[in-house]
């Protein structure tokens, strides 16, 4: 049969509100005491040499500081590097006597300088033209243009009858001389037209010697 009685009664322990307030306050202040224990017995950092060394910053520095920081965040302006070596002696003006070259391959002609022509007071025209136009220049622009006008006529057939190269006929030395001496009378004396040298009397730009040299026909031809 079972046992009717009651067992042990627990009894629990309730404190009131105004004990627990009392024990949190002394659990604070007892907190309180323990860290400033801590505290106090960290010893203080000594002072060191280093820091009692600290000189003070020059103008120079402060005014390069004040620079960088009004430009911003851009880089700092770089160093001019004095390319002047300092053994080096300081510039001298050479004069025109005293330049010198270290060019061992020097122009040496074998003749002077310029036109080699036996041309003198007594020498005509005719005489500086020659020079100038050799009879080798002559020659070879003669073939140049006979040649030409070959080719002219080799394209062209059958060739029209008011064809420039419709009755060619080769252009001789004396005639080419004739030519070149008729160009530079044009190009001196510059005409309004250039069929007008050979054709109009009347006109200003007539030359006599054109008329008596060519036949227009020719000269364009030519030309």
């Amino acid at each position: 049969m079972a046992d009717s009685r009651p067992g042990p009664s627990r009894q629990t322990s309730r404190l009131t509100a105004q004990q627990a307030r009392l024990l949190f306050e002394k659990l604070e202040t007892d907190s309180e005491l323990d860290n400033s224990s801590d505290e106090e017995s960290v010893p203080a950092p000594e002072a060191s040499d280093s820091d009692t060394d600290i000189s003070p910053v020059s103008e120079e520095a402060t005014a390069s500081n004040a620079a960088v920081s009004e430009q911003g965040d851009g880089p700092p302006p770089r160093k001019r590097r004095n390319i002047q070596d300092e053994d080096s002696p300081a510039w001298k003006k050479i004069q025109e006597d005293e330049a010198e070259t270290r060019n061992n391959f020097r122009f040496l002609p074998p003749n002077q300088p310029g036109l080699q022509a036996d041309l003198d007071d007594q020498s005509s025209a005719l005489d500086a033209f020659q020079t100038l136009f050799t009879i080798q220049v002559v020659e070879f622009l003669l073939k140049s243009i006979n040649d030409y006008a070959e080719h002219r006529c080799s394209t062209n057939q059958p060739a029209q009858r008011q064809a420039i190269f419709n009755e060619w006929k080769k252009v001789t030395l004396s005639e080419l001389y004739k030519f070149i001496a008729v160009i530079l009378q044009i190009v001196i004396d510059k005409p309004v037209s250039t069929r007008l040298c050979f054709v109009s009397k009347d006109s200003p730009s007539y030359k006599p010697c054109c008329y008596h040299m060519f036949a227009r026909p020719r000269f364009e031809a030519i030309y």
